[in-house]
């Protein structure tokens, strides 16, 4: 679920406050450039019920800017209709303030925190909560949040409050909730363990392993155990499962010529399934 859009000069204006910090030279910029075209065929439904997809091209143009403790990025879309017609929008993927303390990190904003092992079904994806599954991949879009991070040799604890500004009756993404994780690197594994406590979905823990077993071989699991998890009905309807348990197994085969194979089957061990590849 994304936040609401900004128009394109409100955009531009944050990056603009970004990148005009004082001493300039201090601040590192950059962008890239995205054009894409979406094709759409659907047969034609009865009555008008739902209005039938359009082909599409369309150009983003994401701007970053990082400096004095402070970081931010910009996405410009345009998007014209093969009817003809055209939009244009903006909105801030991050904005957000930072400070380094040494072992600790700390951080207040829109920022993007992207947890779990997996690619495209992530059960304990705590703090963004995307679903990435789309066909194409592109930069999400953060949450607001204050963030603590403690790093050690092989050691990262962090503690997240996402939405804090947020209604305790949002759903989804938009939850205000408290989560936390720590990370351990042990030789060619890395351990992860999760926890978090949001305002309608209640508890839930959970765990990820990821195993670099030869130069071209990573093999990868992720568990959940949630008190309630927020979903939808087949009618488009809001649901909610209690009790809920996900899991998620895969791997990354890489040959000598740095071509990749990804595997990632995923479960919802509860009314529903889901299974991703890609």
């Amino acid at each position: 679920m994304q936040g609401p859009r900004l128009s394109a000069a409100s955009g531009l204006a944050a990056l603009f406050l970004l990148c005009s910090a004082p001493c300039l030279a201090q601040t590192e910029a950059g962008g890239q450039v995205r054009l894409q075209w979406t094709g759409q065929q659907a047969n034609a439904l009865p009555n008008g019920l739902v209005a039938l997809p359009a082909s599409s091209a369309t150009l983003e143009t994401e701007l970053r800017a990082t400096g004095h403790g402070l970081s931010g990025i910009v996405t410009l879309q345009q998007q014209r209709l093969e009817s003809g017609a055209s939009d244009s929008r903006a909105w801030v993927n991050e904005l957000y303030a930072s400070h380094d303390g040494g072992a600790w990190q700390f951080s207040a904003g829109k920022k993007i925190v992207a947890w779990d092992v997996g690619y495209g079904y992530r059960p304990n994806d705590m703090v963004q909560q995307e679903e990435r599954r789309a066909l194409v991949s592109s930069t999400l879009e953060g949450r607001p949040l204050l963030m603590a991070e403690h790093f050690s040799a092989d050691t990262a604890w962090s503690w997240v409050w996402v939405n804090p500004t947020q209604s305790v009756q949002a759903l989804g993404a938009q939850e205000p909730a408290l989560a936390a994780r720590v990370y351990r690197r042990d030789g060619a594994v890395d351990w992860h363990g999760f926890a978090r406590v949001g305002t309608h979905t209640g508890a839930s823990v959970g765990a990820a392993v990821a195993w670099v077993a030869s130069e071209a071989l990573e093999l990868h699991s992720s568990l959940r155990f949630s008190e309630r998890v927020d979903g939808m009905a087949i009618a488009l309807t809001a649901r909610t499962e209690h009790d809920v348990k996900q899991l998620l197994l895969g791997g990354t085969w890489t040959d000598t010529n740095q071509l990749s194979l990804l595997a990632r089957p995923g479960r919802m061990l509860r009314r529903c399934a889901m299974c991703t590849c890609a």
